[in-house]
């Protein structure tokens, strides 16, 4: 079958696990588009009901908010993007949701020093990515939004609060985004005096890239 990986039921894959003693890895992520004889799953060992692993990760034509956090931060990121549009103008909804994509990245942890306390000890998927998540959600908007001052100007906050923030990952993707919008954004802007605000809000201390 082809499609996006929906659903991911970790509990009953660790049933299967635990009565085959046995382990399993899910190596595709909720969201993950596959196709017919992709790997999504394998067993560190035999399984007797291999089948059943199948049927513990559900595939459909659209992607689904539940359990892939991606997705929604992509969604919102696209309605901030969308509302740039010359028929829209609406710069107001953009920083909103920038500040909504904000608070929601702050609540960002890697989980994975809890494995040893893990609910599904026998169940394995590969961790989230604070730089994609961040990708996904501010992408868009430092793409379409390039030689938008106000716009890079709220960004670059956004990025400084995350860069601050208390997972090294996350600080680490917020510096790099940070870096790489800021070079954008300084080629797309016309007006000098647009770069040179922008300037002091990425390096507020005066210091060079």
């Amino acid at each position: 079958m082809t499609g996006y990986i929906q659903f991911i039921y970790a509990d009953q894959l660790q049933k299967i696990a635990a009565s085959n003693n046995t382990e399993i890895f899910v190596t595709r992520d909720v969201g993950s588009f596959v196709m017919a004889g992709d790997v999504i799953a394998y067993v560190h060992g035999a399984v007797a009901d291999a089948d059943k692993i199948a049927d513990a990760i559900v595939l459909g034509n659209l992607r689904s908010y539940e359990q892939d956090p991606r997705f929604g931060l992509l969604v919102m990121g696209e309605m901030a993007s969308k509302a740039l549009s010359p028929g829209i103008n609406d710069t107001g909804t953009a920083i909103d949701v920038m500040t909504r994509l904000t608070k929601i990245l702050c609540l960002f942890r890697d989980e994975t020093h809890c494995a040893k306390d893990a609910k599904y000890s026998r169940v394995y998927v590969r961790k989230m990515d604070a730089a994609e998540l961040i990708d996904a959600g501010f992408g868009t908007l430092a793409r379409d939004g390039a030689g938008l001052i106000e716009v890079q100007i709220r960004l670059q906050k956004a990025m400084r609060s995350l860069a601050t923030h208390g997972d090294a990952a996350m600080q680490a993707a917020a510096s790099d985004f940070s870096a790489s919008t800021f070079q954008r954004a300084s080629e797309a802007m016309t007006f000098e005096g647009d770069r040179v605000r922008l300037e002091k809000v990425v390096h507020p201390d005066g210091g060079q890239p």
